[in-house]
């Protein structure tokens, strides 16, 4: 068990009607292994779901007492192709609103799987934030930060749960939030109980009892989870540098914990990102909050004013409507508000607190805890809604004024903060490298927060300087170790970064991706025998690493193993059909292998999943522009697939360069395409590839000419 935490079971020994009562509420339903018993969801009629925007297809499958989710594509001719499974795991959801479902591999690493059932709506649907082109299908990791409101603190030892560490859990994870989230931890409490010897008010003492704690901290233990401003990206909250994920106790302050962060107020929204009567699934305290009843309570009311965590009411109307009648009289309810003065339907909360649709997760309704006396139409509250198209970009700042530390401080935060999901990289990164530099923190999280951002810039040798820094606060962090081997590996140092990749997976052996990084330091040095025992033990690690899969298949091309290679990039692109990389590489085997048909097939596919993958574009475009087969060359799509990639290039890749070239040669635009031609030769000679430049020159000379070129 975590440091000082009683086993779950231990407290029903002594207070049994209370534990007994708890079952029935949702927080000790919030996670769970999935079992026959327990299964509300439709594995029969309707257990498939086509995701037109990432042309994917999911089948929920149910094999005697085991659980999974499928995901293909189809052929045009109604085949399925990259057919991949994932088994359910765990479950996470009471399912009240939903039910979301996570994988836990033999690494240690969870993951959250693509689809969610509904039970509101009665259906399957995309899990939330996967409703886009782009969505992370099976590979979205589940951070401590996720697990810390869904369930107990899972047995992860002291100082390893850093919100800047990769999240690795044990095999067996507690079912549903216990006793200990809200009293504290009862080792103590329970030895001391079990001691003729103590003393009432030593047992008493050695737990927490929130009825005796003050307002606020009664309140920071239902926030602990219930409060958050937006679930619109990581930057929403921060945990207190140098502190775990999981070290919050019942009865400390909150904000001396964690940090909340909201939208700027007044900025503009990008459209559908952030309404302004924003309402989110776990919204609860955030509403709350903005309420003339909390605000005018002078601080007595708090979420148990009105709820009992211990038990569900039998009639949840007539129960809430008393929690309302305790400061409000009968009286003050005019016409049409009958139902609420007979006390029948849901009273009070039917006008005051009504069902809302959420706008974060759009299939679930929840209660408004915004009370007030009006609240948008029924019909405006429950339209259908779609999810946010793009994720915000903008100003942030603190929540609440308990949010916001003392001094320079407040640049550290909010400088982290804002690099978080690239919310505002440019305020970020003033207002972090000026704090770092005045308060040298001892702490690696602003470090490396710095070091990722301007890695990602290009600014590699202060990226390396503050990667450094916080490896050498943190010395056993694999994702820092990484993080400085990919920075190190950019600047051109290969030693030193297969030196960091070899100290991350000293902290932890089971880090595939330490592995791939480490192949491609070494493809990059010419150390192919290397890199490919690299790429190898990566898979060994991690059968599902399509990275690995991918370059281990660029490489067995490159030395001439092309059949093997071939099966290496089908298996990337099974694994993650997005996979830019691998598909550009398998229309390469492709067209040395079997012809240049399913090669073009497989850049199209390619393409439609990454419209501004520069290699996948100026290669269709080539084929396409000089293929000798009239069946294949299409100059107009060429042309516009060619225009696109110099754009994204700012026409400084003679490759793409020399593709435009052939797209308007094969369009009747021949002067064009010499013209083109020559500016990628210059190029060319400009970055040294004289073999490449030589190759264009010979091509401009037949679009002097007046003719296209052909393969």
């Amino acid at each position: 068990m975590t440091e000082g935490y009683a086993g779950p079971e231990v407290c029903r020994q002594c207070h049994a009607a209370i534990a007994d009562s708890y079952r029935s509420v949702a927080m000790a339903q919030s996670f769970s292994r999935p079992s026959p018993g327990t299964v509300i969801e439709d594995y029969t009629r309707a257990s498939t779901l086509h995701h037109e925007a990432s042309g994917y297809t999911y089948e929920m499958r149910r094999e005697g007492g085991r659980f999974f989710q499928r995901r293909y594509e189809r052929y045009s001719a109604g085949r399925r192709k990259r057919v991949f499974d994932r088994e359910v795991t765990f479950i996470i959801g009471s399912g009240r609103h939903t039910r979301t479902y996570l994988h836990l591999d033999a690494n240690g690493e969870l993951t959250q799987l693509p689809v969610s059932w509904y039970p509101q709506e009665g259906r399957w649907g995309m899990s939330p934030g996967y409703d886009r082109r782009d969505q992370p299908d099976f590979f979205r990791p589940v951070t401590y930060r996720c697990l810390f409101c869904h369930n107990a603190y899972p047995d992860v030892p002291r100082g390893a749960d850093s919100a800047i560490s990769v999240a690795l859990y044990p095999r067996e994870l507690p079912s549903g939030i216990d006793c200990q989230r809200c009293h504290g931890p009862g080792r103590r409490h329970v030895d001391l109980a079990r001691r003729p010897e103590a003393t009432l008010e030593e047992v008493r003492g050695s737990v927490v009892n929130p009825a005796r704690l003050p307002p606020a901290r009664q309140m920071d233990i239902c926030m602990q989870c219930h409060l958050e401003a937006t679930s619109a990206g990581a930057w929403e909250a921060l945990v207190a540098f140098g502190r775990g994920v999981f070290s919050f106790r019942p009865g400390e302050d909150l904000a001396a914990y964690r940090r909340h962060f909201d939208f700027r107020p007044g900025v503009a929204f990008p459209p559908g990102a952030a309404p302004a009567d924003r309402f989110e699934i776990a919204h609860q305290a955030y509403r709350l909050r903005q309420a003339a009843c909390f605000r005018q309570s002078a601080g007595r009311m708090t979420c148990t004013t009105c709820h009992d965590p211990h038990r569900r009411p039998e009639r949840p109307g007539e129960f809430f409507m008393s929690k309302c009648l305790s400061c409000h009289e009968r009286e003050e309810c005019g016409p049409g508000h009958e139902a609420a003065a007979r006390g029948t339907g849901e009273g009070c909360t039917d006008c005051h607190m009504p069902k809302r649709r959420t706008d974060d997760v759009v299939l679930v309704t929840m209660t408004d805890h915004l009370i007030r006396r009006r609240h948008p139409p029924r019909e405006a509250r429950l339209a259908p809604r779609r999810e946010a198209a793009e994720a915000y970009r903008g100003p942030i700042a603190f929540c609440a004024p308990e949010d916001v530390p003392p001094g320079n401080e407040k640049d550290l935060y909010l400088g982290v903060a804002s690099l978080m999901d690239d919310v505002d990289r440019r305020t970020g990164e003033r207002l972090l490298e000026k704090a770092v530099a005045a308060l040298r923190p001892m702490t690696p999280e602003p470090y490396f927060q710095l070091g990722l951002s301007l890695l990602s810039g290009g600014r590699l040798r202060e990226a390396v300087r503050h990667l450094e820094r916080a490896a050498s606060l943190d010395s056993r962090n694999p994702r820092i170790l990484l993080s400085l081997g990919n920075a190190l590996g950019r600047a051109g140092r290969p030693e030193e970064a297969l030196a960091r990749y070899d100290a991350a997976l000293a902290a932890w052996p089971g880090y595939s991706e330490a592995h791939t990084n480490a192949g491609n330091v070494l493809v990059q040095s010419g150390r192919l025998p290397e890199a490919l025992e690299r790429y190898r033990t990566a898979i060994a690690l991690r059968a599902d690493n399509a990275e690995a899969h991918s370059n281990l298949g660029a490489v067995l091309f490159r030395i001439g193993r092309a059949e093997q290679a071939e099966a290496e990039l089908r298996e990337a692109l099974r694994i993650n059909p997005a996979h830019a990389e691998a598909a550009s590489n398998l229309a390469r085997v492709l067209l040395a292998r079997s012809g240049v048909e399913e090669a073009v097939e497989t850049l199209r596919e390619g393409e439609s999943r990454n419209p501004r993958h520069v290699g996948i574009l100026s290669r269709l475009a080539w084929i396409l522009a000089t293929s000798a087969r009239d069946t294949v060359r299409d100059g107009r799509r060429a042309l516009t697939l060619a225009e696109r990639a110099a754009r994204l290039t700012a026409r400084r890749d003679p490759r793409v360069l020399d593709a435009l070239a052939a797209a308007l040669a094969e369009t009747g635009r021949t002067a064009e395409a010499a013209r083109e031609a020559g500016a990628a030769r210059r190029l060319a000679l400009a970055s040294g590839q004289a073999d490449l430049a030589k190759a264009i020159e010979g091509r401009r000379g037949v679009y002097e000419r007046g003719h296209p070129y052909r393969e």
